[in-house]
């Protein structure tokens, strides 16, 4: 079972030994030992109607853990950035990424903000391999969010978690977090990764 600590702060370490994490630290000269991170960044998200709430853990600049607890329960899963240019909702418009929302009912009278994610994603690999996930059932959630570190001179923040899977069972991942009033939206990023089990996972507290 995971050590989960009862509080996961900035600067813990966090030990991962799935198959693909030890694959890693073996082709970095360090044997079949877990693969060890330090927690750079916590980003919280809390759904508005206590559905569910997600600690994403950034790693370094592209990969994080995302714990979903649900009630009593929870999951982890490793994501990597995807690439995909972040921006907030205007800017990803304005970039021609109108694939990560659906299309609203009047296309000539419509708010950014209110516009709901894709049903789907399409991730292109490097290698050229194309990915389609579907949304999870519960679809998009949203809730206050908080950044540790704090960001200076930013108000109160609210995030969107959208989740999505396909049936081999790789994850994608659309996270927004922005200021509550920013009617341009938060800032979008799109992550794909895996879900890893329980017993591969281990928090050491500094």
């Amino acid at each position: 079972m995971i050590n989960l600590p009862e509080k996961i702060k900035v600067g813990d370490i966090v030990n991962l030994s799935d198959e693909d994490s030890l694959k890693l630290s073996m082709s970095e000269g360090k044997g079949v030992t877990p693969k060890e991170y330090i927690i750079q960044k916590i980003t919280k998200v809390k759904d508005s109607r206590g559905l569910a709430s997600w600690e994403l853990l950034h790693l370094n600049e592209n990969d994080i853990i995302m714990i979903k607890k649900v009630d009593h329960n929870f999951d982890v899963y490793f994501h990597t950035y995807t690439g995909l240019p972040t921006g907030n909702r205007k800017q990803q418009i304005d970039a021609g990424f109108n694939w990560l929302f659906q299309a609203p009912e009047n296309e000539n009278d419509y708010h950014i903000i209110d516009l709901k994610y894709s049903t789907d994603v399409i991730e292109t690999k490097s290698t050229g391999e194309s990915v389609k996930y579907d949304i999870k059932p519960q679809g998009e959630l949203s809730g206050f969010a908080t950044i540790d570190p704090a960001l200076s001179g930013v108000g109160e923040l609210v995030g969107t978690i959208v989740e999505y899977a396909n049936a081999d069972g790789r994850q994608a991942l659309i996270t927004e977090i922005g200021e509550l009033n920013n009617l341009d939206g938060g800032l979008i990023t799109l992550y794909s990764g895996k879900q890893i089990p329980a017993k591969d996972v281990d928090f050491i507290q500094k």
